[in-house]
């Protein structure tokens, strides 16, 4: 009984990916159809890097400027 259940599933599953797919599709241009649509966690990632720059990207880019000074200091003596 538990196979036939789950050869059930796995059909019922592969219909629902299917359409998840289908309407993953359209999610790009109604993002309401799907609630966890992975199209829209992109943005989140941002703020993870906040906390340690305040500003992420920005934060980061200013940490790599201040080691190029010295180099040059290093040039011109």
């Amino acid at each position: 009984l538990e196979k036939s259940m789950n050869h059930d599933q796995s059909k019922e599953l592969a219909q629902d990916l299917a359409e998840a797919r289908k309407k993953k599709k359209k999610s790009r241009k109604s993002p309401k159809t799907s609630p966890g649509s992975p199209p829209h966690q992109p943005p989140p990632p941002p703020p993870p890097a906040g906390p340690s720059g305040g500003l992420g990207a920005s934060g980061s880019s200013q940490v790599l400027p201040p080691p190029p000074p010295p180099s040059s200091t290093n040039q011109e003596s």
